[in-house]
């Protein structure tokens, strides 16, 4: 009589016949790469407590070949012109090493275009709306116009981070 074999049984006998094949080791190898490089950029970046990033200098340098990159990459995808990053940026500053100080201060002064441009666009809205509220009889020192609920203020700003969007994927493209 046939022995029944349990489900784990199976399993086990299917599963030692299994071989990685290369494509599979190297998608293993690059999402051990991402996995990394998160915890990175999670553990330098992202917590509240500042970190020395001098120290992750130091960790890059036993880390797996293409954990930089993928950590520049992430970086990079983080950055935004609508604040100031200092911690991102100096960040990108040690990722880049020799191009990092020229991106850096490109990215400094993009953000410096940005909110420039930003506020001049809020102070002329602004100075629009009170002209339209004075010209329905509403006027005074406690009257202040709720930018952030205008249709004119929220596509001003869509079409202003389009702008910079581009801009900071020109300087991006070379890296």
């Amino acid at each position: 009589m046939s022995e029944i074999k349990s489900t784990m049984d199976l399993v086990m006998e299917k599963a030692g016949k299994l071989e990685i094949t290369p494509e599979e080791r190297e998608k293993f190898k690059k999402d051990e790469v991402k996995r990394l490089a998160q915890h990175l950029f999670n553990r330098y970046f992202l917590e509240e407590e500042r970190k020395d990033l001098n120290a992750l200098k130091k960790e890059l340098d036993g880390q797996r070949e293409g954990v930089k990159e993928a950590l520049t990459e992430l970086v990079i995808s983080a950055y935004s012109v609508e604040e100031s990053a200092v911690t991102l940026l100096n960040g990108l500053e040690i990722l880049l090493g020799r191009r990092g100080k020229e991106t850096v201060e490109a990215l400094r002064e993009l953000t410096t275009r940005y909110q420039k441009e930003r506020e001049q666009g809020y102070q002329e809205l602004e100075k629009e709306l009170r002209e339209e509220l004075a010209r329905k009889g509403i006027s005074g020192p406690a009257v202040e116009p709720n930018l952030d609920a205008n249709p004119r203020w929220t596509d001003f700003i869509d079409k202003l981070k389009g702008k910079y969007k581009g801009h900071l994927q020109g300087i991006f493209v070379d890296l």
